[in-house]
Formats: C-alpha cells, sequence, structure tokens
C-alpha cells in the first residue's frame, strides 16, 4: 500500500494538480472549509485512492451539540471548560476531497478509562498491516503532565485498542514528552518524533527509540527518554543549515523569522545595517510591524546587537527585545530632542496559559538613562536551564557592560504559542517616518552545569 503524509491547512488542497482546483472544464471544485465543523490539529492521510482526515475536536457543531454537550458539564480541572468536550475523535474520508464521509467517534474517552479530561492531537500511521493511532491526553490523579498512547485497528474507521505508551518527563520538571507519531528510516527502525513542554524556550523535540513487540509500538528504553540516542546517518554528505546565528546584514540567513507579515517597503539592508523604518503608532512592542525574530537556543544564550538611532523621530522606541505576550526589552528612544536608553517590560506579567489576544497597554518602565550618544550596544543573557527562564538587559557602557534593572522572568504564553524569540524592532509612539540602524548582531548558546 502506497502511504503519503501531509500536514495542511484548508486552502492546500486547493492547491493539489488535478482533483479539486483547475481550469478544465468538469473538474470538481471544494469549497472551504472543506466539512463542517471545528476542528484542529487535522492529520491528512492519503491510503491508496482515499484520503483521510483526523482532527482534534474543538467545538460542537450540529446533531453533537445534543448528543455531546452534557460533556460541557464535567467537573475537571481543564483550564479552558470547552476542552472537557474533546471526548473522542472524528475521522473523515473522501475519494475526491469534495464529497466527505463523517466516521463518528472512532475513538472515545469511554475506552481511554485513566485519560482525565480530553484527547487531542492525533496521529495515524499504518504499519504491520494495521493502523495506528496515536495521541495525547493527561492522566487521572495528580498528574499533571501530559502522556503519550496508541490504539489500534484493523480500519481506518476503527473500532480502536490499545493503551498508554509513553508517561515521563525525561527527567525534566514534569514536563511530559509526547505528541507527535512514529516514522521508519531507510534501515527499518522507528522512532516517535515528540515534544516536551520546556518552559520559555518553548517546546522542544524530542526523539524515542521505537520497536514492536506483538505489533504493538514500545516506546524508549524501559519506559524512558535517554538523553543521548546512537543514531545512523542515512545522509552523511548532508549539510545541515544551523536554527540560529550571528548576523553581519549583507543579507537575511534563513533562520531570522519576521514576527509579522513584514512591509518590504519599510525595512532594508544597506552597508552591513538592517535598517528599519516605523510603520504605524504603537503602544507596545507587540504591535510592531517588522519586528526580525529567531529562535534560541537551549539550555541559554547571549545576544548582542548595536544600535544606531540617531534617525528616530520623537518618540520612537528601537532595540533588542525577548518577544512573547509578557515581554521585556531595552531600547533606545528619543523625546524632545534627547536620546534616552530604556528597559521596558509588560506591566503586571504573572505567570499563565494566556494573555488578552488584543493588547494595547503601555509597557512598565523599569528603568530610564539619559544618553550622550545616539548609538548603544545592548545585550540580553538568557537561562532556561531547568525553567529558570530569566533574561538579564546590559548595554556597553565606555568598554563595560552595565546591568539594566533587574532580571526579567520569561513566559510560554498560549497567544503566541511559541518560545520567547530575540527580537530587532523599531516603532513609533507618535509619528512616523523615523528609522534605526542595527549591526553587528551576536548569537552564542552558552552551557550551563545542568
Amino acid at each position: 500500500m502506497i502511504l503519503k503524509r501531509f500536514f495542511y491547512a484548508a486552502v492546500l488542497f486547493l492547491c493539489l494538480p488535478g482533483i479539486v482546483s483547475s481550469q478544465n472544464k468538469g473538474d470538481k471544485k471544494n469549497g472551504n472549509p472543506i466539512f463542517a465543523g471545528w476542528y484542529a490539529d487535522p492529520e491528512g492521510i492519503i491510503y491508496g485512492d482515499t484520503f483521510w482526515v483526523y482532527p482534534t475536536l474543538s467545538l460542537l457543531y450540529g446533531e453533537d451539540v445534543e448528543k455531546y454537550g452534557q460533556d460541557l458539564k464535567r467537573e475537571t480541572d481543564a483550564i479552558n471548560q470547552e476542552y472537557n468536550l474533546q471526548t473522542h475523535f472524528d475521522a473523515f474520508s473522501s475519494k475526491d476531497l469534495v464529497h466527505w464521509v463523517k466516521h463518528p467517534e472512532v475513538l472515545s474517552i469511554k475506552n481511554v478509562k485513566w485519560a482525565k479530561y480530553a484527547l487531542w492531537a492525533p496521529s495515524v500511521i499504518q504499519a504491520n498491516g494495521k493502523y495506528y493511532l496515536f495521541f495525547i491526553h493527561y492522566r487521572k490523579g495528580d498528574n499533571t503532565r501530559r502522556s503519550q498512547a496508541c490504539y489500534v485497528s484493523d480500519s481506518l474507521a476503527g473500532p480502536y485498542t490499545g493503551g498508554e505508551v509513553l508517561d515521563t518527563d525525561g527527567g525534566y520538571c514534569n514536563q511530559g514528552v509526547a505528541q507527535g507519531g512514529i516514522v521508519s528510516t531507510t534501515s527499518g527502525k522507528w522512532y516517535a518524533m515528540l515534544f516536551r513542554d520546556s518552559g520559555a524556550v518553548g517546546r522542544l523535540p524530542v526523539l524515542v527509540p521505537v520497536h514492536f513487540e506483538n505489533d504493538f509500538p514500545v516506546f524508549g528504553v524501559d519506559g524512558k527518554v535517554e538523553d543521548k540516542l546512537l543514531l545512523e546517518d542515512t545522509k552523511p554528505t548532508h549539510k545541515y543549515a544551523p536554527l540560529y546565528g550571528d548576523e553581519d546584514f549583507s543579507s537575511l540567513h534563513n533562520y531570522w523569522q519576521w514576527n509579522h507579515v513584514p512591509d518590504d517597503s519599510r525595512w532594508k539592508l544597506l552597508d552591513h545595517r538592517l535598517i528599519l523604518q516605523t510603520g504605524k503608532i504603537c503602544n507596545n512592542v507587540t504591535q510592531a510591524p517588522n519586528t526580525l525574530t529567531q529562535r534560541m537556543p537551549y539550555p541559554g544564550g547571549v545576544v548582542t546587537v548595536t544600535v544606531d538611532g540617531s534617525a528616530l523621530s520623537d518618540g520612537d522606541i528601537a532595540g533588542l527585545c525577548m518577544l512573547q505576550s509578557d515581554y521585556a526589552l531595552a531600547g533606545i528612544t528619543k523625546e524632545n530632542g534627547n536620546y534616552f536608553l530604556v528597559k521596558l517590560a509588560k506591566a503586571g506579567v504573572a505567570d499563565g496559559e494566556m494573555n488578552p489576544k488584543e493588547d494595547d497597554s503601555l509597557p512598565a518602565v523599569q528603568e530610564k538613562i539619559l544618553l550622550s550618544s545616539a548609538k548603544v550596544t545592548l545585550r540580553a543573557r538568557i537561562d532556561f536551564t531547568r525553567m529558570k527562564d530569566t533574561a538579564v538587559f546590559e548595554w556597553k557602557q565606555n568598554g563595560n557592560w552595565q546591568t539594566l534593572a533587574e532580571p526579567f522572568s520569561l513566559y510560554f504564553k498560549l497567544d503566541h504559542f511559541c518560545g520567547v524569540r530575540p527580537g530587532l524592532f523599531c516603532y513609533a509612539t507618535k509619528e512616523l517616518g523615523g528609522q534605526a540602524a542595527f549591526s553587528d548582531f551576536k548569537m552564542r548558546k552558552e552551557e550551563t552545569d545542568e
């Protein structure tokens, strides 16, 4: 059987040639969404001549409102009451991506008796002539970490039976290693590609060896995730691109990411400098257009950059931030013709899962220093070790590094849904047209005694 796997947004289906979107007369066309309902985490798979989709249930729709509505009344410790609706998986199949068949409740929480309140993030693969449905959940009791389960069926539509395959934090702060699927190498070895919530740095991928016993997957070594694995190199000549690094701004390396869809008319590279021009009036850095970011290494790193604010307009702020909805930054601002070094942070920061999506609040000013020059070198020292999650901002004065305010606590928040990232920014608070120049960006990974 030919197996193809793909992850998709609904619009991706419109790009599959010869199936749903074509200029040829008589071709069938599908609309978006591809089928009715409220679903997340869609896993798309092609088995033979049939397309299958396995999603996570988000909200009830149609006849399911009456059938499953009582689940919303369950008393659990879910941070969002709607998670209590995620009591089963539906599946959908189609021969042409136009006409879809719903396969309701291919797996129910009634068959996962140790699950606390929800099932989510399904992943389905075929092996040994069977179909393996992987998903995650929280166990009942005091265990607060996610764990991985696997259920098996002879049919994609179920019924599925199985059990838990991995419940471990890998020795890391009770953060469960879970969510993902399994893959085989060209030599026939199997691995699970999962992740572990790791605090402010985000979710880190974890590779777990897998073998089969009686056609059921066994994860890890004695149920544990090893710190180091002996892996075969299937591409010994391949050069792997770095995930983070330095920048001289002659061009932008692929490890950079714009925090918003960039406005290309308001940034450029000139003489080994990144020029960012203000694009709109903002109250805080989360609203700033053209913030340029990259991911941080674990267990920590040091980020350094030089900022020239001589072309700022009054009220502009430009510098180096640690970007999340609970942000902190060090930068230059211009007020009445004078330049100041400021350390700003989100006011009222508190640990938690989610901040309001529309944050229009002004930041708290933690330190403000009058500068004799419009140019300054900034540094942020980040420590993610075992979820310590702190950032210390510094600036270079007369050749020596000076600390700005107190260390800032960093958090992973679901409204941004990614790890804390260093960002280069320039935004206006009064008028548009100002700009800042960035140069000599350095990123250094720091090892710890972990």
